[in-house]
């Protein structure tokens, strides 16, 4: 497209301030389909467009086009795709319905560099009826790209669950171009991790809101555990240039936890500790003042400068159970919208049959109420029933995004993206047709900025590891020996689940192979080290040393809990193999699938090269009755006998499949 002259540019001035004289444009010759790629021939050059090989070319900042009678009701779709080519320049092209600079429906992002192919954006709303479109380009000096098609579809960009992992109630924000998430992981320690994304689909972990929680014995694995308790479901908003984490944990002293940050990827700094809420959210009033949602319909009102609850301020029950919520209902979302208080929750009754897993939402004018309730996702996913609990959260350009988590049995509980299309004032989750989108014809989205490799050659902890409870920091390094993590016994236990300093990471779907490379000439008589595919049932490959001899033994462990202090009173223990281990380096693998099965099995090298099975693969299992969690990676070392042991991890390789 060449440069317009003064007149045309005069002609693009008049149309944005809204006079109908059209520049170039494209008479409708017949009512376009949106749903089927509309060629750049269609754009022929007596309007003055450059053609190239029937694309577009030579579009610079300013440049734009009009397509008349668009017919957007002859199909359904959340996402527009756009075919680029030669792309020299930072850019973009907005989309618009009959008047250029209003009803902005679509946007496609370009960044200078990328590969000639398609770019795909979620829809900001779903156009209906027929329309005029126009593309507007915008972007750098000099030639921006070529424009080979555009069209709308429902096919998918991404596969759900957009992380194949355990990482459940999530609650995210956006502060400029980054969204951040946070989500659940109870007794691991460093705890509450933060997530940041560009695109809602690619996730890393960027920090941890808190290294430790001290809060008792049970924290450390003395005498109680804390297993499937400790830090539950978050609320993270961004106000007024800072970012605020709520979190509670089960059991005394009955008290919640406000941290705060300007930076959302370094240090976090505790602000309060305000009463324990369940499940709270945070809410930041235009008027100045700060709320928590939680429970079933509970409200309560916080100081404003979050120090603590507010005495005399509102404190109640903002509305009552109907007669279709008989179940579960918690998972509080808040958040204003247009002037109107929303309300999103789980909901689940186990009562009545056929009923899903879903997600629901209360709205209301006054943050009082009276609230009214909409249901805004229930549809099955794949074979693991519904979907429910999670957040929604508004992109860069205006579109919204849902990301609601499935139960999947062992891997845990996991995030599935999709859509949010605001209907009639409410917040609509789902594709078109109210499901979970997913692109079975393309792999799930990596991992590698949630779980993955270690060679630990640097002197901090990878952001990939959590400690089981609270770490002893004394009784491992990165820098006693370069190169390898030093993990030292720590403290006489009976079993792995009442072991200090067990480093965990979370398991992948769909399949996945953990391998760790031990050194364990440290070891002393009654030392158990290894890996373990670890939960409240869990395969473990240790290495026993007794007196001079070492031993690899592969067991099913199954913890039994005392329900009243939640310590473990027993360990079901079933050992498969037993072999004797002549030297001091060795190589451990867990490979396994989370596709129905949920199974793990184990084998040992002693060269790294040549693999040895052991045993009979090993069931994962999801129990919220103990861990509550999906299954972790755990690298271990303990005593039984005496303190003084270790060994040297030289490193952790992770491989994820479909």
């Amino acid at each position: 497209m060449k440069h317009f002259s003064v007149m045309k540019r005069i002609l693009i001035l008049s149309l944005l301030c809204m006079v109908t004289t059209i520049g170039f444009a494209q008479n409708p010759i017949a009512s376009l389909n949106p749903y089927q790629r509309i060629e750049g021939e269609f754009v022929t050059d007596s309007y003055g467009l450059k053609i190239d090989h029937q694309n577009i070319t030579d579009i610079h900042n300013g440049d734009w086009l009009k397509l008349g009678g668009v017919n957007f009701d002859s199909g359904k779709a959340d996402w527009l795709k756009a075919g680029l080519l030669n792309v020299q320049g930072n850019g973009y092209i907005e989309f618009f319905l009959d008047t250029p600079g209003e009803n902005r429906f679509a946007k496609i992002n370009v960044e200078a560099g990328m590969t000639d192919g398609d770019v795909t954006a979620q829809l900001i709303t779903r156009p209906k009826g027929v329309h005029d479109v126009y593309l507007y380009f915008r972007g750098d000096a000099g030639q921006l790209f070529d424009l080979d098609y555009w069209q709308l579809t429902d096919v998918s960009p991404y596969r759900n669950p957009i992380l194949y992992a355990d990482v459940p109630d999530m609650s995210a924000c956006r502060a400029g171009e980054y969204f951040y998430m946070v989500s659940t992981t109870m007794h691991l320690m460093p705890g509450a991790p933060i997530m940041r994304s560009k695109d809602m689909q690619h996730w890393e972990t960027v920090s941890y809101v808190f290294p430790r929680i001290e809060d008792g014995d049970r924290y450390d694995l003395i005498g109680e555990t804390t297993y499937g308790k400790g830090q539950w479901a978050s609320s993270i908003r961004y106000h007024n240039g800072r970012f605020y984490v709520w979190f509670s944990c089960n059991g005394a002293p009955g008290k919640g936890f406000i941290y705060t940050t300007t930076d959302p990827t370094g240090e976090w700094t505790l602000l309060s500790r305000p009463v324990h809420h369940h499940d709270a959210s945070l809410l930041f009033d235009d008027d100045g003042k700060v709320y928590l949602f939680y429970g079933t319909g509970q409200l309560r009102e916080l100081k404003e400068d979050l120090s603590d609850v507010k005495p005399g301020g509102i404190d109640m029950k903002i509305f009552e159970r109907d007669a279709d919520e008989q179940g579960l209902l918690e998972g509080s979302q808040a958040f204003k919208y247009n002037g109107k208080y929303y309300l999103m929750m789980i909901s689940m009754d186990w009562g009545i049959p056929g009923r899903l897993r879903r997600e629901v939402c209360y709205r209301a004018d006054k943050i009082t109420g009276p609230y009214e309730k909409k249901v805004i996702l229930e549809t099955p996913f794949e074979d693991y029933g519904g979907v429910g609990q999670g957040c929604i959260v508004e992109g860069v350009d205006g579109e919204w995004y849902g990301i609601i988590f499935q139960d999947r049995n062992g891997v845990g509980r996991t995030p599935c993206l999709m859509p949010c299309h605001w209907v009639d004032g409410w917040p609509i989750l789902g594709d078109a047709e109210g499901k979970i989108p997913n692109n079975t014809d393309i792999p799930h989205t990596t991992m590698a900025g949630i779980c993955g490799s270690d060679e630990f050659d640097s002197d901090k902890l990878s952001l990939y590891w959590q400690w089981n409870h609270n770490p002893i920091d004394d009784a491992w390094s990165l820098k006693a020996r370069p190169g390898y993590m030093r993990l030292k016994t720590a403290r006489v236990v009976e079993n792995l689940f009442m072991a200090p300093n067990t480093l965990t990471q979370r398991m992948p779907g769909t399949t996945f192979s953990g391998v760790v490379k031990l050194d364990l000439k440290g070891m002393k008589d009654g030392d158990r080290a290894g890996l373990s595919a670890f939960n409240g049932d869990s395969g473990v490959l240790t290495i026993e040393c007794n007196g001079k001899k070492k031993q690899l033994v592969l067991s099913e462990q199954k913890t039994v809990f005392e329900r009243r202090k939640h310590a473990i009173r027993e360990v079901l223990t079933e050992e498969m193999a037993r072999i004797n281990i002549n030297q001091n380096v060795i190589y451990l693998r867990v490979e396994g699938e989370f596709f129905h099965k949920d199974l793990a099995t184990f084998a040992y090298s002693l060269d790294g090269k040549e693999w040895i099975p052991l045993g009979r693969p090993i069931q994962m299992v999801f129990d919220y009755r103990r861990m509550f969690m999906g299954s972790k990676f755990a690298i271990f070392n303990y005593a039984t006998k005496q303190l003084g042991g270790y060994v040297d991890v030289d490193y952790f390789r992770m491989e994820n499949g479909e």
